[in-house]
């Protein structure tokens, strides 16, 4: 796949050209890779977890990658996922090869994580057997929208589906906008630029507006909810409204899922950056007779350094968790149960994921001093492009609540006597014992139980459960007094904590499950090594979390052990960001080569 995209066009630099430029530089390397073959969004439906692995070609260039990503995933995965045959036949290979570009037409400017609220309407003219769409008012345009302000001639409209004055809630419509020979707007269709952004200069985000737009009747994607055209009459397989809507966003998570892997790979592009700089520079000695030290050997850049380093393979087994359970979807049929853990997870995943990930590029940058400025050393260019995963899909707060929210009702479930999911078993048992925590295993402090993989699982499964009880706890209280709504609304900075305690611990655990299979003596150490350091880290970040384990002297002792473990795991800091297997042309950045020499620069 590297060296595929080793190619002049791939490889073009987005430094010093216009945001024009850099559009049309984006445009045409999306096409180069939706008419490769290597792209196919059916492909999703045979081996899913291949794809996924394609489209981590992504890294090369965030701008390409986000068009990408609107253009197969969003909008050619709309037609798959909710059209039918007849959407397929007319529609999907076009938009497959990008000779269909296209946009994907959700977010309103005052809706956008409330999507049951969109207030665009597509009124079912029963003359015509048409769809009028219109734009009720300014706050209901389509906004920031990938590819409509120059390049999609057609966008997947979400508008309220309106027959004989009853509103049937949100549905997804496929509405041309643009002639696509002359690109002429279509009559009806009002469509602009929403502007510079902080990145992402090679994505085209536009608005549109609706005035009167005729669609056909079979431009409705129907494959959840339509109309009877003898009766007139509205059909779907589910007995509910709130059913129906759930079926039609359960078939958008692949988003959430490209934007875990994606997320993860630019932790690492950073990394690796960052860490053959640190060992190349060097910066003062003890003396005029000794050389200049690498910084990398300084401990208050190693203590920087090496937890994220270490996050980003802990972080590796959570993903493969959640492509695996995301690939489960389109190849088994799963429990409406599975189906709430893994969108619960996903989005959860999701949040913690790019939340660290814009966290540690800016400690990556900052650790580069003045090189990491540089637009040509990426590590800016990086950052900058990434922030929006942190709203992008979905926005971080709201998706870690929701799944705060999902352990929430898994933790009711112990008291009206149901079965609680297999992922959350342990709540059960955590809670039930967390006023029996032994004063000894407070204090203790030795090496031995510092770095004992069983204390640091349960003091995480702790913290989640105290948490949880806590909320729940708020919530029932608060209910009496405010009702359901107001008393969630008050628990929700500590539901996000819940649910960022959550994600790390299935983090820690599926990590410690996947080193397990390990067999090489040399590198299971290194391992178990990045695992504790993983594991204390968080630990004595989130000390207050912890507070019922952890006395003074052994937050003390935690502390000294996560240095210790940054010195033990700094001569193999290379060799660990080397194994994420990025190539330099794919880095490209003149202070990432193995050899940097002053003419790079």
């Amino acid at each position: 796949m590297y060296k595929f995209l080793d190619t002049p066009l791939m490889l073009h630099k987005s430094i010093n050209i216009t945001k024009e430029e850099a559009r049309e530089v984006a445009l045409k390397q999306v096409i180069f890779l939706c008419q490769s073959g290597y792209f196919n969004v059916t492909d999703m439906k045979k081996n899913p977890e291949l794809f996924l692995q394609r489209m981590e070609a992504g890294i090369i260039d965030a701008s390409m990658n986000v068009k990408l990503g609107v253009q197969l995933l969003l909008f050619a995965g709309s037609i798959m996922n909710l059209g039918t045959k007849k959407h397929h036949d007319l529609y999907l290979k076009r938009a497959e090869r990008c000779e269909l570009p296209g946009a994907f037409a959700m977010t309103e400017i005052e809706h956008g994580s409330n999507v049951r609220e969109l207030k665009t309407t597509a009124i079912f003219d029963e003359q015509t057997n048409e769809f009028v769409l219109n734009t009720p008012n300014k706050g209901a345009i389509k906004w920031w929208l990938g590819n409509a302000a120059c390049h999609a001639t057609m966008a997947t409209v979400f508008a309220r589906l309106i027959l004989k004055g009853k509103d049937y809630g949100v549905h997804a419509f496929l509405c041309p906008i643009r002639d696509p020979k002359s690109m002429e707007l279509l009559p009806g269709v009002i469509a602009g630029d929403c502007g510079d952004k902080i990145g992402l200069h090679g994505v085209d985000n536009g608005f549109l507006e609706f005035e009167n737009v005729r669609i056909p009747y079979d431009n409705l994607l129907d494959r959840f909810g339509g109309i009877d055209l003898e009766s007139k009459s509205y059909k779907s397989e589910f007995d509910s409204a709130g059913r129906r809507f759930a079926a039609v966003l359960g078939e958008l998570i692949t988003g959430r899922v490209t934007i875990v892997s994606g997320s993860l790979n630019c932790r690492r592009v950073g990394c690796m950056i960052a860490t053959r700089y640190a060992s190349q520079r060097t910066q003062f000695s003890a003396g005029k007779e000794f050389p200049e030290q690498p910084i990398l050997d300084y401990k208050s850049h190693k203590t920087r350094l090496m937890p994220i380093i270490a996050s980003s393979y802990v972080f590796e087994f959570i993903k493969r968790n959640v492509v695996k359970k995301y690939c489960r979807l389109h190849l088994e049929k799963v429990s409406d149960d599975e189906l709430q853990e893994i969108h619960a997870l996903s989005a959860g995943v999701k949040a913690a994921m790019s939340w660290d990930t814009q966290t540690h590029l800016q400690t990556l940058r900052e650790m580069c001093g003045g090189h990491g400025y540089s637009a040509y050393n990426r590590l800016g260019t990086l950052r900058n492009d990434h922030d929006v995963l942190k709203t992008f899909e979905g926005d971080n707060t709201v998706l870690i609540q929701q799944l705060g929210g999902y352990l929430l009702k898994e933790f009711s479930k112990q008291f009206s006597g149901e079965l609680i999911s297999d992922s959350v078993q342990y709540i059960r048992k955590q809670v039930g014992g967390m006023a029996q925590r032994n004063p000894l295993i407070t204090r203790l402090s030795s090496k031995k139980h510092l770095r004992n993989s069983d204390y640091h699982l349960q003091a995480f499964e702790y913290r989640t459960a105290k948490l949880l009880q806590e909320c729940a706890l708020e919530i029932n209280v608060n209910k009496k007094k405010q009702g359901i709504f107001r008393a969630f609304g008050e628990s929700l900075p500590k539901l996000i904590r819940l649910g960022r305690a959550y994600v790390e611990q299935v983090a820690l655990h599926d990590y410690l499950h996947g080193i397990e299979q390990v067999q090489d003596p040399e590198l299971k150490p290194i391992l178990k090594m990045m695992g504790d350091l993983y594991a204390l880290d968080i630990i004595s970040k989130n000390v207050g979390d912890f507070i019922d384990l952890i006395k003074k002297n052994k937050l003390s002792a935690i502390h000294d052990m996560v240095e210790w473990l940054c010195e033990e795991l700094r001569v193999h800091a290379v060799s660990l960001v080397d194994s994420f297997g990025f190539p330099d042309f794919l880095l490209d950045a003149p202070i990432a080569k193995r050899d940097h020499v002053r003419d790079d620069f």
